[in-house]
């Protein structure tokens, strides 16, 4: 599982902003409870309730380094229920938690601008459940809601069978060693083509919301000449 805490804007009459989130990585099924605040002691209690409600075992969890994640409290539930945490950093930390907070937020503010309401902890449960009853491909087109329990992808596998999808194997460790070899090989193969010192050119995708792209091109030339 991955989890991130999200700002959405303070209700009034509860005076709740925030929002926990956790993802089950496998099934993309998405959990949330409303904070207050985000301290250690609070997001330890709000992961618990999650916990009891998911079913199932959870052996891994994943979020940024963030203050709550990586306090006491926290760490004491992770140990005291044997599961393994980790924090990660850089372009993709948590980037199942940080998607699924984009998609609930977009679903969130369409329910709200529907019922001309400002009261988002009235509708979040909604929107979660909204999302989890999408059927999606990498399922065989099971909806999130469908994962209930730990044999859940035997049903899984079927489905994608049925509808004439790949069925994922596990990559055994002769097949990973394989797999390191083959790509030391392919990289030996282009060490000539680029050299430290080098001038290159890169071409970046434009955001929607970002830069320009002549302006993000033209700042990645001024480094390289600069190096």
């Amino acid at each position: 599982m991955q989890a991130d805490i999200a700002y959405m804007f303070e209700n009034e009459s509860r005076n709740e902003k925030y929002f926990l989130l956790l993802i089950d990585v496998y099934s993309n099924k998405i959990f949330v409870e409303v904070l207050t605040k985000r301290d250690g002691q609070t997001v330890a209690k709000a992961l618990e309730r999650i916990f009891k409600r998911f079913g199932a075992p959870i052996y891994e969890i994943q979020t940024d380094k963030g203050s709550e994640f990586v306090s006491r409290p926290c760490r004491q539930l992770f140990k005291s229920l044997k599961i393994l945490f980790r924090t990660k950093r850089g372009l993709n930390k948590s980037s199942f938690a940080e998607s699924a907070i984009f998609r609930l937020k977009r679903k969130l503010y369409i329910y709200l601008r529907a019922n001309l309401s400002k009261n988002w902890t009235e509708h979040i449960e909604d929107a979660v459940q909204s999302l989890n009853n999408i059927p999606l491909k990498r399922l065989g087109y099971l909806t999130p809601n469908s994962i209930t329990n730990v044999t859940s992808s035997v049903f899984v596998d079927k489905s994608l069978s049925e509808n004439h999808l790949i069925v994922p194997k596990d990559v055994t460790f002769q097949q990973q060693l394989k797999n390191q070899v083959d790509y030391e090989n392919e990289a030996k193969k282009h060490e000539h083509l680029l050299k430290k010192g080098d001038y290159v050119y890169l071409k970046l995708k434009e955001d929607t919301f970002g830069k320009s792209f002549d302006i993000q091109v033209g700042f990645v030339l001024a480094c390289c000449k600069n190096c």
